[in-house]
Order: C-alpha cells, then structure tokens, then sequence
C-alpha cells in the first residue's frame, strides 16, 4: 500500500521522456486595469491543479498503472484515471500560440505599444515553470468621433441618442466599449421599429495618424441590402420602420410534433382576445387574462424589441413554460422572409420585398405543471442531536391562469442534553416540531384600480401566504397561525420587490404552567414565550446581478425592513388592557393576548465569485436588527435572531451560541437551554472556498464568524448585550470541511464545524486552537443544497 501511495506522489510518472510537467505559470501585469482573469483565460495550458497546494487529482491519476493485466486492474486504473487529472504535458506550441494571443488581446484594450516578456525554466525532475510579465505603456486614446451615413434621417437619430453613448473623448482606445456602442445603437433603432437592423451595420474607421497616441474615429451608419429582382442583383436601400400587424400566441405548443407533422400549425383552434390571436391544441390551458398580461407587444405598433424581450421576461417569470420562442414574419404579397427577434448575422437585412408590416408568432411550451420536493437535514453535537425534513408540493397553473401553488409539510426532533439538573426547565430531552406552510402566487395584482399600465413593473404578482405550526417541549406546547398579503414584482432595474401590508400571526401557549412560574423574576423571556398576536407589514428589496445558465461571478443583496403593531396602535382607545404577571406592566390586547409593536430590518450580502472552472469563493454578510416600543416591552420570540446550524455558524448547533459572551453556568440572564440564544441584534460573517474533486463530489473549506445580542436595556446582563467597545472580543469563529455531491437536480452535503473561538468561555481562553480539542469543538450537519 505504501508502494501504491509513493508511486501515486510522483507527480511525473506519466510524463514521457524528454518531456515537461508544467507546473506553474506566473503571469503579472504592471498596471492594474489589465484584467489578470482575462490574461489567465487565454493562456491555452493551464499548470496542474492544487487543492491547498498539494497536486491531489494528479496524484490520485498517477495510481493508475498503465500495463492492467488483469480485468479487475484494468478497472481500477480506468476508476484513477477517471477521477483523477492527467499530467499537463507542456507544449511549446501553445505556449507561443499563448503569448500571441496575450499580445492581441492587450491591442484590443488600446495597448499597442504592450512588451511582453518570458521566461521558461527548466528542471532536472521533468518540471518546468513559465514567467511572463507584461508591460503595457500608454495606450491609445479617443481623441474625437464623428457620425456618417448615407441615410441622414437615420444619421439624425443616432446623433439624437449620442448622449447615452460609450464613447467618451480621452478614453482608452477598447476594442470592447467600440463594440457595446455598436450594439447599444442597433439596439436603440431596433426599439423603434428598425427590424432588420443590427451591429453589422455599424463600422468604423479609425486614424491614428493625428499623433500622441490620439485615435480620430469615423462611425458610419450603413443602408441595408435588398435584392433586386428585375436586376438579380443586391442593392443599398434605407431601413425602413416595421409595425406589428399580427400576433398569434400559441399556447402549448410542442417542437417535437411541429418536426414531424407538416400540418401540425394548422390543427390548432384559435379565438381573438385583445387583438391577439390566441391558439391551443385540443383544450385551452392558460387563460386569456394571463397571455395578454405577459405579451408587452401589441397590433399596429412599431416593433420595438424591448416590448420582445419583456414579453420573454413575463413568460419566463410565470415558471410554467419550458421554452418561450418569438419569431417574426415579414408579410409580403409576393415573396416571405423569417427572421428570429434578435438575430445579428448580415444576411437578415436582406429582404425580397421591402415591406412594413411584421407577423409576430409567440410559441409556448408548458412544463409539468405539478411537482413534488424532499428535504431532509441531520444534525450532531455534544449538546444536541435532530434531524429535520419537509415534504413540498407544487402546482405551476392552479386555475389555468398561472396560479402558483406551494404547499410543504415539514417536522424535527430534537434530543438536548441538560447540563443544569437543578433547574426545572432544563428537564428538557426531547422536543418535536411540525408544521405546513402554503402559499399561492397570482400573475396580477388584484387591485381595484390598474396600477399595472400606470407602472413599467415586470412579473407582477399578488401573493396569499398561510401556515401552522405545533411545537411539543417537556415544559410548554406552542401553536402558530399565520396568514400573509402582499404582492411582489420588478423594476426596470432589476430590483426584485416584495410588500406585504397585511402579515397576521397568533401565537397561543398551553401546558406551561411550570414555565410561567420559572419566569415570573424574568419578564423578557416571560414576554416571548406567552401568547400574543403580531400584526406587521413588510418590505423587502432583492438586487441579484446572477444570469440563467451562466458561470460567471455574481453578488446579491437583500433587504427588509417590519414595522409592527402601527396600524393597531391606532385603536388602542378602544382595546382591552391586560396586566403582566411578570412585572405588573400594563399593554393593550386583541382577544385577550397582547399584540406585539415593534421595528426591525436586516440585510445580506452575498458574493459568489469564480476563481477558474473548478474552484469559487463565497463570501456572505449579514446584519439585523430589531427594537420593541410602545405597546411591548420586548420582541416577540419568533422575532429574535439566532446563529448556529448548516446555514449559519457551522461550529454549533441552532440557538446554542450566544448572546454575547453568555456561558451556560451563568444565571445572570434568563435562558432556557437549546432556546437561550436569542438576541434583538445579529452580526454575522462567512467565507467559503468550494473546490471540485472529481465525478460529481465537491469539496469546502469554510469559516464562519459572528455572534447575536441584545440591543441595550434595563436589566440585561452586560456580557449579553451589544457595545461598541467589547463586542469584537465576543464574536465567536469556527472552521470547518465540507463534502458535497452535486448531481445537478441535488446537492446533498456534508459539513463538519470545529469551533475556533468561543466567546462563552472565560476571556483569555476562548482562543481554542492552542488546546486539545474535545467532542464539544465539533459539529455535524447534513443537508440539502448550498448554504448560500
């Protein structure tokens, strides 16, 4: 076995005679705007792959033996060698192809003067190591632009629109922004019913002989092409505007049968709604109401390609079409041209008959309409043991108008080891938990006036949320009701918004008679776990830059912002008032239970960036806050926050860290073990490195950072409450491995927290990794999906 392990080290076993194992390319620019990703990205031969600098995949693919003389052999050199990564043999030609290409693309950036230099450096192990540095001097620069063209109806419009323009006088000559402006303007003109047009009609001729590394720039405007029947040749012709004669809307189409069946179009039924002719196959699927809402497009006005590509978005953002395909005819009474919305090649100017009235044809593809979702979490530590799952269903097209349905049922248990036998309430070994959750989404809003046509809102949508919830501990058994209003939709920005006016919660306490009288003495904690009524409105704004199907790095932010208990404060005059048992304070209720008045917002960051094909960094952020006032002495407990779990701080387990620097031998703040780890304000930090192994397995480093508190107050105990000048020493850390198997439709994964620092212990010895660890640093945690 060791022979096996030593002879899988040998990075150049595989590497023949006379040949090179390229180990590493280093490759710096001197000026910081050269994007280095960009330089990376062309270079042909990448140097072998290391997981913490260590060649794992190689090493695992040089176990392999290439001379398998038996069956079961051979497979285990095919399994190496599969999961593996083979030796990166390097290859002169590429590398020179590879400097080439670095020297186009520093042109292309407006570098023409860039000095590219190398260095290749051979070793006697068969290893060698490339160095190229890259000087870029000045670039060129934009000294001034003018627009021409034959048509000077056409040359006015983009003159018209030049103050939206990329090109800037003194700029870097980029071969890039040259070509975002060329489709900037073919995007303007197509919005105003230029159909044919396209970049490919824009060009350029630049002069650099105006010195000092000044570029003078002519932007030309070019004809179409037609041809000439009579002649039978192609000839220049001025765009010419396109409106919309007729739309047919084609609402369950299927390519596959359209492919085989000639006559496939022809057996749909049709009827008219709005102007738009709506056809379906057998049965109707979708309702009027619904398609004429997502077509932005409408008869007898000028094709506008925005209008396209919002009536892609509003299909898209119902989620029950597989695929939403929009395509153009041009009519014509003697010859027909196709064309797809969006095509950018040469010919599709060219037209037999210049005429000025489009056909738009909007095919269809409906999904499966119902789906079913498993979840499930286990979780381990030496305080606490569970496992989660939920049970979700879902439903694209309720009432054939693109009603999304979602129902989930969900359960836990837990099992909580006590370490404060004395105390009654931490009696507690075993805690159940479940629930159902359900919510309908509506492609409209329902409104009794049309704010839909007043706004530009994209994928708007009237939600209706309901759930319930039971909760089963040795000491209490709590119930929840919860109901939501709202609605939801996006701007031209991209700002995903959600408000919910309306978000109603009644929460009832029972067998809790031991409870209360623990804490009489403890009127927060008394606060959170008695009944009460919340009656809150909420805003939240989402910004996510991620693109469909792309790999590219993004980042996403969301904030949210609850008021509670307002708009009942109004009517306080006329509401009962009830009398706390825990310290004789006096509040307003509804039904006999205090309603809850309170404020609080939070906000996320993510960024997901990609390092290469193989590897990212994820980065998140978190910060909330929340305050009661006025009708409530403290925040109800579905309010507080909490770190901890597979999502959170992965070193504990939920609700088992904080607040602040809190141990559990304390008595000087009201806790209740496995529930103590609340607090009105939550700072929170995580970094994540994730890496691919081999087949679909998936590897992580992590750290997680941050701790809760409560905002100050009368009565909190100091090491629980949030200070500017001592909270940095309360924030705790934890490190830990990850071990995930992407297959793509799952993400099943595999974390192990160990815990770094540890603000309940006593100051000066929360630093944990100069100790021996025990059972209590780690925590286990299964799940489902990503953590963020």
């Amino acid at each position: 076995m060791c022979t096996l392990i030593l002879g899988g080290c040998s990075q150049t076993k595989f590497v023949p005679k006379g040949a090179y194992l390229l180990t590493d390319i280093d490759l710096k620019a001197d000026n910081k705007k050269v994007s280095k990703s960009a330089l990376t990205g062309i270079v042909q031969q990448q140097p072998v792959k290391r997981i913490l600098g260590i060649p794992a995949e190689l090493w695992i693919y040089n176990l392999s033996d290439s001379t398998g003389k038996t069956r079961f052999k051979r497979w285990i050199n095919k399994t190496f060698q599969k999961i593996g990564e083979p030796p990166v043999i390097f290859d002169s030609s590429l590398y020179a192809s590879s400097l080439v290409g670095i020297n186009q693309y520093l042109i292309s950036k407006g570098y023409y003067n860039a000095v590219v230099s190398d260095t290749l450096t051979y070793q006697k192990n068969k290893y060698v190591k490339a160095k190229i540095r890259i000087k870029t001097n000045a670039p060129y620069r934009l000294s001034d632009y003018i627009i021409t063209g034959s048509d000077s109806t056409l040359v006015q419009r983009v003159k018209s629109n030049s103050s939206f323009s990329l090109l800037k006088q003194g700029m870097i000559f980029d071969s890039d922004i040259l070509e975002k402006e060329r489709e900037r303007i073919a995007s303007s003109l197509r919005n105003e019913g230029y159909f044919f047009f396209n970049k490919s009609h824009i060009v350029y001729e630049a002069d650099s002989s105006v010195g000092q590394k000044r570029v003078s720039l002519n932007l030309i405007v070019k004809n179409g092409l037609v041809y000439n029947a009579d002649s039978g040749s192609v000839e220049e012709k001025k765009h010419e505007k396109f409106i919309i004669k007729e739309i047919n809307v084609y609402t369950n189409y299927e390519p596959t049968e359209a492919l085989v069946d000639k006559d496939y179009l022809g057996k749909f039924s049709s009827y008219t709604y709005s102007g738009l002719n709506i056809k379906y196959l057998n049965k109707r699927n979708v309702t009027s109401e619904l398609i004429n809402g997502a077509v932005q497009i409408k008869p007898n006005e000028l094709y506008d390609n925005s209008k396209v590509n919002a009536t892609y978005d509003n299909f898209s953002g119902l989620r029950m079409f597989r695929t939403v395909n929009i395509q153009f005819k041009e009519l014509a009474k003697d010859s027909i041209l196709s064309s797809s919305a969006g095509t950018t090649s040469a010919i599709s100017a060219v037209n037999f008959v210049a005429t000025k009235e489009l056909a738009c044809n909007i095919f269809l593809t409906p999904m499966l309409l119902q789906s079913y979702k498993v979840e499930g979490e286990l979780y381990m530590s030496s305080e606490i043991w569970g496992v989660a799952g939920s049970l979700g269903y879902s439903h694209l097209n309720l009432l054939k108008g693109g009603e999304l349905l979602n129902l989930s049922f969900n359960g836990s248990i837990d099992f909580l080891k006590g370490n404060r036998e004395e105390d009654v309430i931490n009696k507690v070994d075993k805690s159940t938990e479940y629930g159902v959750l359900s919510s309908i989404y509506i492609p409209r809003f329902l409104l009794p006036f049309n704010l839909q046509k007043r706004l530009i809102l994209q994928s708007p949508k009237t939600q209706f949320t309901g759930g319930y919830n039971y909760q089963s501990r040795p000491y209490y058994t709590r119930s929840l009701v919860n109901f939501g209003f709202g609605y939801s939709w996006i701007t031209k920005k991209k700002l995903e918004i959600s408000y919910t006016p309306i978000n109603l919660s009644i929460i009832k306490m029972s067998n809790d008679d031991e409870l209360k009288e623990n804490l009489k003495t403890k009127p927060l904690l008394y606060a959170a776990f008695s009944d009460h009524f919340i009656s809150s409105g909420v805003l939240s704004v989402v910004y996510n830059t991620q693109r469909i199907n792309s790999q590219d790095s993004y980042y996403y932010s969301i904030l949210n912002l609850e008021l509670g208990g307002n708009l009942v404060s109004l009517f306080n005059p006329l509401l009962k008032r009830v009398k706390s048992d825990a310290d004789a304070s006096v509040s307003s209720s509804i039904w006999g239970m205090p309603y809850a008045q309170f404020i609080g917002t939070d906000y996320t960051l993510v960024y997901n960036q990609r390092l290469d094909s193989k590897n990212r960094m994820v980065f998140r952020f978190q910060v909330g806050a929340s305050f009661p006032y006025g009708n409530s002495a403290a925040l109800p407990y579905e309010k507080y926050y909490f770190v901890g779990g597979a999502n959170s701080m992965r070193g504990w387990q939920v609700r088992m860290l904080g607040p602040g620097a809190i141990s559990d031998s304390e008595d000087d703040l009201d806790v209740i073990k496995g529930q103590r780890a609340l607090g009105d304000f939550k700072l929170e930090g995580n970094l994540e490195y994730r890496y691919k192994l081999f087949w679909s397995f998936e590897g992580a480093l992590f750290l997680d950072a941050g701790n809760v508190w409560f905002l100050p107050r009368d009565h909190m105990a100091s090491k629980a409450t949030f200070k500017v000048d001592t909270f940095l020493s309360q924030i705790a850390a934890n490190t830990g491995l990850g071990l995930r198997l992407n297959l793509g439709y799952l993400i099943a994964r595999f974390d192990v927290g160990m815990r770094m620092i540890d603000p309940s212990k006593p100051y000066g010895s929360r630093f944990l990794l100069n100790q021996i660890p025990t059972s209590d640093y780690f925590s286990y945690h299964i799940g489902i999906g990503y953590p963020f």
